[in-house]
């Protein structure tokens, strides 16, 4: 499945001046922890499947953060707290984009440094050209790649490659 990710930037170009406090996350984390931010789901959806993946993602994230940081170093936010306050956060952030398409889904990993400092973009499903893997700090991500290869979105979850996440996020 291929395809471009123009459309779902265009969406989220506009969305982006309508982040609200309720996409900021009320929790800063703390120094030395990990905030698992909600996933920037691309294009937005009330579909209930892709709903459902969003929070298997995230739990996913959240759960191999645990085993590395440790429960009382790990903050997970719920929906809709998807990006850090304007001054960053305490912690390193790591949020998540699921971009979906005709059944075909990407996911692509922001980890920020405590702060507002640019975050590195990290793929974890599908096949997608990055130009640059840094993205500012609270810009969406959709807006700098190009999805080559969809993944399709019931075999997302066996797909996901979180090995570079973690080793970026150990560099934090």
């Amino acid at each position: 499945m291929r395809g471009r990710i123009v459309v779902l930037a265009l969406v989220a170009s506009a969305s982006l001046g309508a982040v609200g406090s309720d996409e900021i996350s009320h929790s800063k984390g703390k120094p030395a922890g990990l905030v698992v931010l909600w996933p920037r789901v691309v294009p937005a959806t009330d579909d209930p499947q892709i709903r459902r993946l969003a929070g298997a993602l995230q739990d996913r994230v959240a759960q191999q953060a645990v085993s590395d940081r440790g429960s009382n170093l790990v903050d997970q936010r719920p929906e809709p707290e998807r990006v850090c306050p304007r001054s960053g956060c305490r912690g390193t952030s790591v949020s998540l984009m699921l971009g979906h398409q005709a059944g075909g889904c990407v996911v692509v990993a922001t980890v920020g440094p405590p702060g507002d400092e640019q975050q590195t973009m990290i793929p974890l499903a599908g096949r997608m050209d990055m130009p640059e893997p840094v993205v500012p700090f609270r810009s969406p991500p959709e807006e700098r790649i190009v999805v080559r290869e969809f993944v399709p979105c019931d075999q997302l979850l066996e797909s996901l490659d979180t090995g570079p996440l973690w080793a970026a996020v150990g560099d934090e």
